[in-house]
């Protein structure tokens, strides 16, 4: 994991799924883009956000300090690339 200062550049909506793993029996999760700062052509990441990370209000151009967590899975013999958002925290508003 690590920590980067990055801009919100995309905010999905907040979507509530069903999940043994919660305390509650569901969990809420958003995708957003997170793009590093210093110009448009800076890394950018789509994010996945789950509980009170997805419940923070954020907006695009939102400057935030997020700790990233990078992730594969497998599905029907193919590899994916997971990102998640272990923790994050707005520093500046749009």
């Amino acid at each position: 994991m690590e920590t980067q200062i990055m801009r919100v550049t995309k905010v999905g909506d907040l979507e509530t799924y069903t999940s043994n793993k919660a305390e509650v029996g569901t969990i809420e999760k958003r995708n957003v883009v997170l793009q590093g700062v210093g110009g448009k052509y800076e890394d950018s990441y789509a994010v996945a956000l789950f509980g009170l990370a997805a419940r923070q209000p954020l907006a695009v151009g939102d400057i935030v300090a997020a700790k990233l967590s990078y992730l594969t899975h497998d599905y029907q013999n193919q590899t994916y690339q997971d990102v998640i958002a272990r923790e994050v925290v707005k520093l500046a508003k749009a």
